[in-house]
């Protein structure tokens, strides 16, 4: 079910803090329960039309060389990833559903790598908007990148929702992968290769 088995751990404390509802409340969300994966966990919260990221683990900011907790998330993407946080993302998790990507970011010294990324979303209580809990796992470098020194969010290769008990909404994941697949020219190098076969 899941991109990587680590997700599991965080699944199973979010499923334990639901009780009778289908998501938790933001209040019975304890980190110290996650201690293990804490360094890897961010939560995003919406301002307006805006997503912020309002607390970043250490793991991911000592990984990437930027901490940009407390910005706009979607001021940190290319337009093509930006573009399918601004149009989706509330639709998807005030649905409410969970989220899995393989996401590419770029860290701060050009080396492109793929992360794992497990959204679950968290209610808070007189908002209207839920809260985003998030826990990444690095994957595996994927080399390098000079054209894009401003962005971490470069691209998403792989999107599946998680359905949490009502269903996931009607969004078409593989025309949207279309626009926010990122491959860096090492891998067009060889996806070109492979297709001159």
């Amino acid at each position: 079910m899941f991109f990587t088995h680590e997700f599991q751990d965080v699944w199973e404390y979010w499923l334990s803090i639901c009780g009778n509802n289908i998501i938790p409340n933001k209040k019975d969300f304890d980190p110290a329960a996650l201690s293990a994966q804490l360094g890897e966990i961010g939560i995003f919260d919406w301002e307006g039309d805006e997503l912020y990221l309002r607390v970043l683990g250490s793991d991911i900011i000592e990984e990437i060389g930027v901490d940009f907790s407390g910005h706009k998330l979607l001021s940190k993407g290319l337009p093509s990833v930006t573009g399918f946080a601004k149009a989706y993302f509330r639709t998807i998790f005030n649905f409410p559903c969970g989220l899995q990507t393989i996401s590419v970011e770029r860290k701060r010294s050009g080396l492109l790598v793929e992360a794992a990324l497990l959204f679950l979303p968290l209610d808070v209580e007189g908002r209207n908007d839920n809260q985003i809990l998030v826990y990444r796992q690095h994957l595996a470098s994927a080399g390098y990148d000079s054209k894009y020194p401003d962005f971490v969010h470069l691209g998403i290769n792989q999107i599946i929702m998680i359905d949490l008990g009502c269903g996931t909404p009607d969004i078409d994941l593989e025309k949207q992968l279309e626009k926010t697949r990122f491959l860096s020219d090492e891998k067009k190098g060889l996806f070109h290769k492979l297709l001159l076969r």
